[in-house]
């Protein structure tokens, strides 16, 4: 069972970069070996099934200035792009494959 899988090891961190792409800060409230946005400085981290942790992480973004999560925003997007760009990734996996051979 996925749902199992999820539990045992956390959440597949595919989806958030997505939401990086969009140049826009993230709250990751995510149980995951792999944490981009704290990686990248483009958002904020919680525990995840903690309501008042995601209510302090909201308020602490609204209180940033617009300026602030504009950077937050370009940082996320730029790391997405660096380092999980679909493109990049499959060149990187065919020179991987190519030593193989």
């Amino acid at each position: 069972r996925r749902m199992d899988v999820v539990e045992r090891y956390g959440m597949s961190v595919n989806k958030v970069f997505t939401f990086m792409a969009a140049g826009r800060p993230v709250i990751f409230a995510c149980r995951s070996s792999y944490d981009p946005i704290a990686e990248s400085a483009s958002g904020i981290s919680v525990e995840p099934e903690d309501p008042a942790a995601m209510a302090e992480a909201m308020i602490a973004l609204r209180d940033l200035s617009p300026e602030d999560r504009a950077a937050m925003g370009r940082r996320a997007r730029e790391h997405v792009l660096a380092h999980h760009d679909l493109t990049k990734t499959a060149k990187r996996l065919e020179s991987f494959l190519k030593t193989l051979l």
